[in-house]
């Protein structure tokens, strides 16, 4: 053992058989470490400790041994070696207490000292406390509840000889009183004068008749503690008798209950409480005997169900019969499910119709309890009224369908405006070239009437177009204000002439000089479309109706689903039908484009897509009711303009005539095929024109002629520079230079062109012949 110190080798050698003899005896863990946590000697419990040979202890690092091991939590090791660093430090002795897979471990450590008086060895003694700890525990615990039930029990003992008239009574039983006399010399006197006078009478009843003709008793009174306290005591007894049945003695126990008194009026109070809380929250409790059918409640239960008081009887056929009636199969077999399987809870809202006939929805949780033989006993559980919180949940789902309605019409229109603006690049080669070709040939010739079909066809995709920017809220426009009674009655004779003889067209205007802010073209778009619409709806006779009103819209009303988002005042236009309605899987598409329920050729799909792309594009709602077999309303909602000045701006058909002013023309398009094509027409009305494919090339020409160019025509979008910024940059140059910005559709022109303030002409492809001439010729000739 080379741990110890050794004064002479026989004492050394009897000391360190002695000590070896031990150590390897010992029952629990030892071991000796040095200073630096090297284990130096280890007797098998260490290694059983570790999980490991003692050969394979010995030389290890304890620390190191400690954090491998499974049952040491992280970090033992540092805290080892804080604790042998404390006695290193200190040179004394320490003991501590470690929890090791739910065992506890009590720890000793010993410095060893050198024959200089350092230490050169630590011995460490590891003992399994957990049986003495459960022992320890388990004497405090029935210690404490001796204590706590003696104190708390209050339990005294008394009797009364009835033949030689003699009482006793127990210690406890004094206590209870404040009796500081001999047992012995109790009185029933003593007794009545610790009872309150309030119960004196009635105790003294109970005494008499107790006495004079014995028989058992239980018995509730007051008593008044010398300190002044008042206690509750609850006294019950009998009479012991002998063989003959002959009353002996009365035997009784005195048990202090002013806790319980106490208790069962806290209990009053807070069950007084809780039915006013649950009723505030109409929220009942319930309980079913499963076995006989008999229902208990609380009175909140019956209200639920439209009840002023509670029924006598209140049975499952009773509930069952309040249960809505697409909701009955269910609840009947979910009931059946949880009365069947003792795993499961019965959770369910349902709606149900009170006695009223009102209908309301409830939630309903219950819990089954079961016999030890596995069969249902009864069920206990709570039903609230869950109508508020069903509205709202049924509220905001309709609010999270609009928004991805309105998201999914968002990234469809920007497709169709994609579509839009590289289809009109070609309709505007198509169309310029049918025109130059139909103008330069005689009717007679062969190609003329084939040349027309295509510029036919150019038109009809033209409109196509028109309408997917419409849906795509990309279009140019033009936005004014309008009485909109005024602008609906300057269409109906054109309205008139749209739909069926056999249609009859109802105009119920407000009368009320309601004012909005849109452009002319689209609102006859609108009206025409829904117009159209609602004919084709009617399959023989019926009746379109247009109605307008103005309406107020408050959050409120937002918050609960209104078609209108934002609060304000609005003009409402409805266009209803007698038609056949909208059935439900076709509702949820009504609005996308391309979609139709029409024969094929016999629409786009896209009338209604226009609607919904303007009435967004000019900060508007719309809505549509719908009934089959009953008709269709489209109710569409624009900002009322207050206070706006009314112009009447008509339209005029521009002809174009003699050219008025002459002037060189810079024409820039990335494009050859539109290049070309203006080129051309515009060289037959000899006009002198300079072409440029980017910015950069238009800009280097214009430097070449100075301030000889008079008009510049540019496409919005270039690969170099947008076509503002171009005229903005050839405007310094020659100050009375005039621009004509073209674009597919005005998404493209429509940021830039409503932040110019230049003087710009906007023109959209795929435009006419007879439209760019005179476009020009308008530009040319303006002051």
């Amino acid at each position: 053992m080379p741990y110890l110190s050794k004064n002479t080798t026989s004492d050394a050698n009897l000391i360190e058989n002695t000590v070896s003899a031990l150590f390897r005896s010992f029952q629990e863990p030892v071991y000796v470490i040095d200073p630096e946590g090297t284990v130096l000697d280890a007797n098998i419990k260490v290694a059983e400790r570790f999980g490991m040979e003692l050969s394979m202890c010995i030389g290890s690092n304890i620390y190191d041994l400690i954090d491998s091991c499974d049952i040491y939590p992280e970090g033992s090791g540092n805290r080892r070696k804080a604790q042998v660093q404390t006695v290193l430090g200190t040179g004394k002795p320490i003991s501590f207490d470690e929890e090791l897979n739910a065992r506890s471990f009590k720890y000793d450590i010993y410095p060893v000292y050198s024959p200089e008086g350092t230490i050169t060895r630590l011995f460490i003694i590891s003992q399994d406390v957990t049986q003495q700890k459960t022992d320890l525990q388990t004497y405090k615990d029935i210690r404490n509840q001796w204590e706590f039930t003696l104190e708390k029990c209050q339990l005294g003992g008394w009797g009364i000889d009835l033949l030689d008239g003699k009482a006793y009574l127990t210690p406890e039983h004094a206590r209870l009183f404040d009796y500081e006399g001999s047992p012995t010399e109790w009185k029933y006197e003593l007794f009545r004068e610790a009872v309150i006078p309030e119960d004196r009478e009635r105790i003294d009843r109970l005494f008499h008749e107790i006495t004079t003709n014995p028989h058992d008793w239980s018995v509730e009174y007051r008593i008044r503690k010398k300190n002044g306290e008042l206690r509750w005591v609850l006294d019950i007894g009998g009479v012991e008798r002998n063989d003959n049945g002959e009353p002996l003695r009365l035997l009784g126990v005195s048990r202090d209950i002013t806790f319980q008194k106490l208790t069962e009026k806290t209990n009053e109070d807070f069950q007084a409480k809780m039915n006013f809380a649950l009723q505030s929250a109409q929220v009942a409790v319930w309980e079913q005997n499963l076995l006989d059918g008999t229902v208990s409640r609380t009175h909140e239960h019956d209200r639920l169900f439209g009840y002023d008081s509670q029924l006598p009887d209140w049975t499952f056929e009773t509930f069952m019969e309040h249960i809505h009636e697409e909701d009955r199969a269910g609840i009947i077999q979910n009931f059946h499910e949880r009365t069947a399987n003792p795993q499961s809870h019965w959770m369910d809202e349902f709606r149900i119709r009170k006695v009223d006939g009102e209908v309301r929805w409830l939630s309903i949780i219950g819990s089954t309890r079961f016999d030890d033989h596995g069969k249902p006993e009864s069920m206990t559980g709570i039903v609230q009224d869950i109508t508020d919180r069903k509205q709202a949940e049924i509220n905001q789902q309709n609010l999270q369908n609009q928004l991805q309605q309105s998201q999914k019409m968002e990234l469809v229109g920007q497709l169709a405006g994609g579509v839009a603006h590289d289809f009109n690049n070609v309709l505007a080669a198509i169309l310029g070239h049918s025109e130059l070709l139909l103008a330069k040939i005689d009717r007679n010739h062969p190609f003329f009437d084939s040349l027309d079909v295509i510029k036919q066809a150019a038109n009809r995709s033209a409109d196509i177009v028109r309408q997917l920017l419409g849906f795509a809220r990309k279009q140019h426009v033009q936005p004014t204000h309008l009485l909109l009674d005024e602008e609906i009655g300057t269409l109906l004779n054109m309205l008139g002439r749209l739909i069926r003889e056999n249609i009859q067209l109802d105009w119920k205007p407000e009368n009320l000089h309601s004012q909005i802010y849109i452009d002319p073209a689209q609102l006859v778009q609108i009206i025409t479309n829904l117009v159209v619409n609602a004919q084709d709806a009617i399959a023989d006779r019926g009746t379109i109706r247009l109605a307008t009103s103005t309406i107020h819209v408050v959050q409120s009303d937002c918050d609960a689903g209104h078609a209108c988002s934002l609060p304000g005042d609005y003009v409402m236009l409805s266009v209803s039908d007698t038609g056949t309605g909208i059935d439900r899987t076709t509702l949820p598409h009504i609005f996308e484009p391309f979609f139709t329920t029409k024969e094929v050729g016999k629409g786009t799909g896209l009338g209604l897509a226009t609607v919904y792309g303007i009435i967004k594009q000019n900060d508007g709602y719309i809505e549509c009711q719908t009934e089959e077999g009953k008709g269709t309303t489209f109710n569409i909602y624009l900002p009322l303009c207050q206070d706006a000045t009314i112009l009447n701006e008509h339209s005029s058909n521009q002809h174009p005539g003699e050219k008025d002013a002459q002037g060189l023309i810079l024409l820039v398009d990335d494009k050859p095929e539109i290049l070309n094509i203006i080129k051309k027409v515009l060289v037959a009305q000899h006009y002198t024109i300079l072409t440029a494919p980017d910015a950069k090339e238009a800009i280097r020409i214009a430097g070449n002629h100075a301030k000889n160019i008079k008009l510049l025509i540019s496409d919005i979008i270039l690969p170099d520079m947008n076509g503002i910024v171009l005229s903005k940059t050839l405007l310094l140059r020659n100050p009375d230079l005039k621009s004509i910005l073209m674009s597919s559709y005005s998404a493209e022109s429509h940021d830039h062109y409503a932040a110019s303030d230049d003087d710009i002409t906007f023109i959209s492809k795929p435009f006419t012949i007879r439209g760019l001439i005179g476009t020009v010729s308008k530009v040319l000739s303006s002051p």
